[in-house]
């Protein structure tokens, strides 16, 4: 065999590993996996601005959501996708009191992803929501800014609204940082590559939760989220 029949073969060779590959990629991010970008400000500071999230689309279906949980799902008064954390699960009243959060009368500790300065309002300090069973109450993390439960005329959210549980935070806020100095202060630009990093939610290994779950890597649909 010559050495042209040689190339020939490993250039084809090395064709059916690249499309192979890539088929196996676009099937993994359209099966079990959903992508959203974040647009806006109202879960900062733990999602930023053009940060990325992979949620996993099967999450609740062994499991139901739990407090804590950042959630992708369909808002119905403003039709569109928003990304939010569970606080209020079924049955349970929330309330507002001085600032903070009540969970049947008690006060909600939510410093793990909040600084304790932080001051939720609703408007009404009297009011109080009480979750109906299969739905969840919803808020965003920057309390003064944030689009959510408080203010929703359909207040609630069900498991079949839910489209994801979040289980990844890519910091692409880190990326356009850097970019924003570019051509100007140079040390910036040089420092994307150290802050960019990729976030498991609630400390979560990306990469066994994908494995333990589904026994490989593999869909997403890809779009803006609130």
């Amino acid at each position: 065999m010559d050495e042209q029949t040689k190339q020939k073969r490993k250039d084809i060779v090395g064709w059916v590993i690249y499309i192979a590959v890539l088929l196996a990629i676009i099937i993994t991010f359209r099966c079990f996996l959903m992508i959203g970008r974040v647009p806006s400000e109202s879960m900062e500071p733990t999602l930023m601005v053009h940060d990325w999230l992979i949620g996993d689309r099967h999450a609740y279906e062994e499991e139901k959501p739990q407090r804590g949980d950042i959630v992708m799902f369909y808002q119905k008064d403003e039709n569109e996708t928003m990304v939010k954390r569970v606080i209020g699960l079924p049955g349970e009243t929330v309330s507002f009191v001085g600032g903070k959060v009540y969970i049947n009368g008690e006060p909600l500790d939510e410093s793990a992803y909040l600084d304790d300065t932080v001051e939720t309002d609703c408007g009404e300090e009297d009011k109080t929501f009480t979750v109906p069973e299969g739905s969840y109450f919803m808020l965003g993390d920057n309390r003064e800014i944030s689009l959510d439960a408080r203010y929703w005329k359909h207040t609630y959210i069900t498991t079949d609204d839910m489209k994801s549980k979040e289980i990844l935070i890519i910091q692409f806020h880190q990326l356009f940082r850097g970019f924003q100095g570019f051509g100007g202060v140079g040390k910036k630009v040089t420092r994307v590559g150290v802050d960019f990093q990729f976030q498991p939610v609630r400390s979560e290994c990306f990469a066994c939760h994908l494995r333990g779950k589904y026994g490989f890597l593999g869909s997403a649909h890809t779009g803006s989220i609130r």
